[in-house]
């Protein structure tokens, strides 16, 4: 959108709502509704933010990514992999819980060889595709060791 469309469809008073709405802390979904029902528009989530970001406002943590699993590989004394997990404000803030996890010995079960309570984390192609079968972590199909890899939060940078 060019700097002259920006300024035809965002009036200096929609612009004026905008930072007020943002400094209120509404979600850009909120912000659009509220303009909308005000004026009569038809801005979406998307176009919101993209004004905010023209406005200069500054930008809020996604409040999905608001308590993130960090991961951390690293080899142990004992030639092991020992992975640790933290659950980490996206501040930086010091972790909120802490565990290790070993890598477990993964025994190749065939899928109708499972029984209830097994680590159903797959491995191989078809048609050999074989599962963990390690005693699962409660809440999830999978081991503790599966289950840390199926759901790794790799770092964007």
């Amino acid at each position: 959108m060019t700097a002259q469309l920006f300024s035809v469809v965002w009036t200096s008073e929609r612009v004026e709502s905008l930072t007020r709405l943002h400094k209120l802390g509404l979600s850009a979904t909120l912000i659009s509704r509220r303009l909308n029902a005000e004026y009569g528009t038809q801005f979406t989530r998307n176009a919101i933010i993209g004004a905010a970001h023209r406005a200069g406002l500054p930008k809020r943590p996604s409040k999905e990514r608001a308590g993130t699993l960090a991961i951390e590989r690293r080899r142990d004394h004992g030639g092991g992999i020992v992975y640790s997990i933290a659950r980490r404000q996206v501040t930086g803030s010091k972790p909120l819980q802490k565990q290790k996890i070993s890598a477990s010995v993964f025994l190749g079960i065939k899928l109708l060889d499972l029984k209830d309570g097994q680590c159903r984390f797959p491995r191989g192609d078809k048609p050999s595709i074989l599962f963990c079968g390690q005693p699962q972590q409660e809440g999830s199909p999978y081991c503790a060791h599966c289950h840390s890899i199926a759901h790794e939060v790799r770092n964007a940078g």
